[in-house]
């Protein structure tokens, strides 16, 4: 989801590409077009009665509802291996705590 997009093709799309950034390694498993553009300069303005603004608004929401719809047949991924990371994470942090009270204490002794 890309904002602030008029007419063309966003600059930031190379970045995405490229094989330095981790999303170019699921932009082949989405369907054309793999990104959408959302123009939000219909939020900022005051005239609610303005043509440029309506239809700003409706092409806004029409990518909106492209979003959503994209969303709904993404592949699924399990987050249980997330899961998983966050556990240990928190293992981990509990043995450097003792780690550091172990070593905090040691070095009272010696003193």
């Amino acid at each position: 989801m890309l904002t602030f997009c008029d007419g063309e093709e966003p600059q930031v799309i190379n970045a995405l590409k490229s094989k330095d950034c981790i999303f170019s390694t699921i932009i082949p498993e989405i369907d054309e077009p793999w990104y959408l553009k959302f123009n939000n300069s219909a939020i900022y303005s005051d005239k609610t009665e303005d043509v440029f603004t309506q239809m700003f608004w409706k092409l806004g929401m029409k990518s909106f509802d492209d979003f959503i719809t994209k969303l709904e047949i993404l592949p699924r991924k399990s987050l249980e291996k997330s899961k998983e990371v966050l556990r240990k994470r928190e293992c981990i942090k509990a043995q450097i705590e003792g780690i550091r009270i172990s070593l905090n204490n040691g070095l009272a002794k010696m003193n």
